[in-house]
């Protein structure tokens, strides 16, 4: 056993003495080496001041929010650039339209039971709606009820129609509607309608809000008088803004006041339908928080791929190290249209419509446009010198594998396939443990968390899948080129299992509504689940392989990879191509 760990020992420390010698001798390998540093450190550091403006202005939204004691909602985007919020995710629980007639309060709508007396705002897009439809009310509701248009508003720099939200109210015969319309402004505001017909689904949000960032704020939970519960705020330490909730005489509140607010000398107040448009920047500036995580460990990720294509004369890291910067390279553009339309509906629909032009985003968050475009310049600036020196790194390694000792075209098919297999294993293992990851954190803390009744199993099983790929990513191709039978069985058992999982996970309304309000986390989960269902065939293909010559081919590569011949033909190699 000592002999064995000595001689690994040995083993390794001779790669690093090679790998040492090889970026010494080659201008070639130093290049890269040192680009990749760079190019890694800037992404880092990047992201890492994207991910800080965008954590500030998601705290900044909770807060508020928080204080008004407005639990989170679902909050999705039409192809029309219209904000929907609804308390339900099918759509038939209290939905608004975000804009300067919020207030437009809406009741349950699309069951059975509908009466007379409800209440709906019916979004009427002009383009083709894909997404989950909002459901329609029934028949008999239908016969008591007339239709008046209270609002049509359009997006400054839309290329859709304006959307129309209709008011469909009862008809004189039926039962009078429990909205107050007679404090209705001319713009078609209306007041909140309260009483037991009119509270939120029953969850335990909606009694009471769970309160984030408790290091960071103070809440009045203890407090015993109302004065009091009004004079109590938060303070933001890093952006100084003071929250503070506007108590009424019967103890409800009407809203919160924000004094410190960037580009304005006197305190804002925001009613409690402004605040409640909140709701689509927080799950945005959410989101977007966690993609600033991923593409930091991505850009690690990236790194370690590349080091140890050098050390291991890998072929296969070196092709994922290039399809890494691919994707960064897509990304980056794709951020670069992506926050760009985010950024003018968020300033059309919420700053200007629901505020009045009073912007709450955080400075730093303004310019985030700015910032995914000099990340985009970077990728597009680093990604052709990438291109021509893993192109140039790989001429030599297919050398090295292929050309000092003689293949049959058959076993240099099964080795080609190999590596094809390898190069699957390390793409599908990151892309499966980072959408396993976001998927879990949206389950625990996203605004879907209501709907799991059994999140213990949710856990259990993706840690599962996270936990089961650390050794084979671990091991990589090692059991093929070794034909390791027994452990190739189990890490085939082990992929079907996870592709079962996932395709289950995928048919979930949950996880479809999740997908079609995140780009990232969809691209993410179908890249995943694609290069996981290659992985998986391609692994049946080489496990038939096996016993036709491999497992000896490899053998002789090892030998010639012994410590003096290894470092010496590496040398041979390098001079003749320099």
């Amino acid at each position: 056993m000592e002999l064995e760990y000595f001689r690994r020992l040995d083993t390794l420390t001779s790669k690093l003495r090679s790998t040492y010698a090889r970026i010494r001798l080659s201008r070639l390998f130093s290049a890269y080496v040192v680009l990749t540093l760079v190019f890694c450190l800037l992404q880092v550091t990047m992201h890492f001041l994207v991910f800080l403006n965008d954590r500030a202005a998601s705290s900044r939204f909770s807060s508020i929010t928080a204080q008004a004691k407005i639990p989170r909602r679902f909050a999705d985007q039409l192809p029309n650039n219209t904000i929907v919020i609804c308390d339900d995710i099918r759509g038939n629980q209290n939905c608004k339209v975000a804009g300067n007639t919020f207030e437009a309060v809406v009741s349950a709508i699309g069951t059975e039971s509908s009466t007379s007396s409800d209440v709906m705002i019916a979004i009427l897009p002009s383009t083709g709606f894909s997404a989950p439809s909002l459901p329609t009310p029934t028949a008999r509701a239908l016969s008591n009820t007339m239709t008046t248009t209270v609002l049509s508003t359009g997006l400054r720099g839309s290329s859709f129609p304006a959307p129309m939200a209709t008011k469909i109210l009862p008809s004189p015969a039926a039962t009078k509607p429990l909205i107050d319309l007679s404090g209705s402004s001319p713009t078609g505001t209306f007041r909140r309608p309260h009483g037991p017909h009119y509270r939120r689904p029953h969850y335990r949000e909606s009694v009471q809000p769970s309160f984030r960032f408790s290091r960071r704020h103070a809440f009045a939970s203890g407090l015993r008088s109302v004065h009091d519960f009004a004079q109590a705020s938060i303070f933001h330490n890093r952006r100084s803004l003071n929250i503070q909730p506007q108590i009424n005489s019967s103890g409800a509140i009407d809203g919160v006041t924000l004094t410190g607010l960037n580009g304005q000398s006197q305190p804002v107040t925001l009613s409690m339908g402004c605040i409640e448009s909140l709701a689509f920047p927080d799950v945005l500036f959410r989101e977007a928080r966690r993609e600033d995580l991923t593409m930091i460990s991505f850009s690690f990720w990236v790194l370690v791929m590349s080091v140890a294509s050098i050390i291991y004369d890998s072929i296969p890291h070196l092709v994922v190290a290039f399809l890494g910067n691919c994707a960064s390279l897509g990304w980056s553009v794709g951020q670069v249209t992506l926050t760009a339309r985010f950024s003018e509906v968020i300033y059309n629909a919420i700053t200007v419509n629901a505020y009045g032009g009073i912007e709450l985003r955080p400075t730093g968050a303004l310019g985030r446009n700015e910032q995914m475009l000099v990340s985009a310049i970077l990728n597009a600036c680093f990604f052709p010198v990438f291109a021509f020196l893993s192109y140039k790194i790989f001429r030599i390694y297919r050398h090295q594998s292929f050309q000092r000792v003689g293949a049959t075209n058959k076993v240099y098919n099964i080795y080609t396939l190999a590596l094809v297999f390898s190069v699957c294993l390390h793409l599908s293992g990151f892309l499966l443990i980072s959408a396993s990851v976001l998927w879990l954190n949206e389950v625990l803390t996203g605004v879907i968390r209501k709907y799991f009744h059994s999140k213990a199993l949710v856990i259990a099983l993706f840690i599962w899948g996270i936990v089961g790929n650390v050794p084979w990513l671990v091991m990589g191709s090692n059991i093929i080129l070794h034909e390791r039978k027994r452990l190739m069985l189990a890490f085939l058992v082990h992929c079907l299992a996870v592709s079962v999982l996932w395709a289950v996970t995928m048919t979930t309304r949950l996880f479809q509504y999740t997908i079609w309000t995140w780009p990232f986390f969809a691209s993410l989960s179908i890249l995943s689940y694609i290069f996981l269902v290659a992985t998986t065939a391609l692994g049946i293909v080489c496990r038939w392989n096996f016993g036709n010559g491999l497992k000896h081919y490899i053998t002789v590569l090892e030998v010639l990879e012994k410590p003096g011949l290894h470092l010496a033909f590496s040398r041979m190699t390098l001079r003749s191509r320099m």
